[in-house]
Formats: structure tokens, C-alpha cells, sequence
């Protein structure tokens, strides 16, 4: 089965992200995932990158919009600044490869949310840098986030997909 980030439905995969980010939240509050880091590495494969910094800067007002804490426009800052840094690695990594969405989106994560750090640092001095920061935060909530967009966009058109035939399927006699 093939799953290929190029032939993703980029509506579709914002949508979902959208019920998401605003539903789960509401059901388990201690669930801190980057709902929409799945739809903007999804956007790195399919836009130009001037594309996916207004997609990248439309999820992080969604998210300054949804949350009280940080200042008004440092989430969209943040995204902007992650997919800039992040889009040119897309040529590293093949669109068709099961394992580019999940490691992407943990490379995502893991950037944003020292970008974010870094943020609250500069703007509001709030200093979060710890060793259980970087292990809870920077290597656990990313390999969440990471499982996330496995189970989200990659099992289900595996187990849901169109099955793909190999050549010797095409010339079986009936």
C-alpha cells in the first residue's frame, strides 16, 4: 500500500486537524499535541513554501485565538518560523516513505516548541528550561505528537486504502 504525502487531501487534513484542536482539548485537558503540525508538514510536500507560511500562520492565530496564556500572535510567529526552518528539509525526505509524515511531524514539534520556549523567554522572561522540560516537552510530547500523525494519517488509508496489485496480479488468468 502506497501512502504518499504528495496525493493527501490538504482540505480534508486541515478540517480534521481543526476538530481536533478544538475538541480534544475540551476532553483531556493534559493532552498537549500540535494537533496541526500533521496538516503543515502534509502542506511542506504539496505548497510552495510562501503557501505554507500563510497556512502556518492561519493555524497559529486559530491556536493564539483558542489559548490564554501566551501573547496575541506568538503561536503564529512560531509556526512560521518552524516551517521556514523546517521546509527546506523536504528534499531529504521522500513524500512516499511511511515513516517522512511521523518523523517530520517530530521534527515539527520538537522545533516548535523550542522556538516557543525561546519566545516566552525573550517577550515575557518566563524562563521553562529544564532537563525534565527537554525530556517531557521537547523528546516526549514530539514522540506524541509523532505516533499521532501515525495513527491519524498514515494507518488508516493502510488498513482503509485502496489495495495496490503487483504486476504479476494484472496477467492472472480467470
Amino acid at each position: 500500500m502506497e501512502v504518499n504525502l504528495n496525493s493527501k487531501a490538504l482540505k480534508w487534513a486541515f478540517v480534521f486537524c481543526l476538530l481536533l484542536t478544538l475538541t480534544i482539548p475540551a476532553l483531556y485537558p493534559s493532552l498537549r499535541l500540535l494537533f496541526f503540525s500533521p496538516f503543515l508538514v502534509i502542506a511542506i510536500y504539496q505548497k510552495p513554501l510562501s503557501t505554507c507560511l500563510w497556512y502556518a500562520f492561519i493555524c497559529g492565530l486559530i491556536l493564539d485565538l483558542l489559548s490564554s496564556s501566551p501573547r496575541l500572535g506568538i503561536h503564529a510567529l512560531n509556526f512560521c518560523l518552524t516551517l521556514a526552518i523546517l521546509y527546506p528539509q523536504q528534499r531529504n525526505f521522500f513524500a512516499d516513505n511511511l515513516s517522512t509524515l511521523p518523523l517530520m511531524t517530530f521534527f515539527f514539534s520538537t522545533l516548535s516548541t523550542a522556538i516557543l520556549a525561546t519566545l516566552m523567554y525573550t517577550i515575557e522572561m518566563h524562563n521553562i528550561f529544564s532537563v525534565r522540560w527537554a525530556y517531557t516537552d521537547l523528546m516526549l510530547m514530539s514522540a506524541a505528537d509523532a505516533a499521532y500523525a501515525f495513527i491519524a494519517f498514515i494507518l488508516p488509508p493502510l488498513f482503509f486504502g485502496k489495495q495496490r496489485r503487483s504486476g504479476k496480479d494484472y496477467f492472472e488468468e480467470s
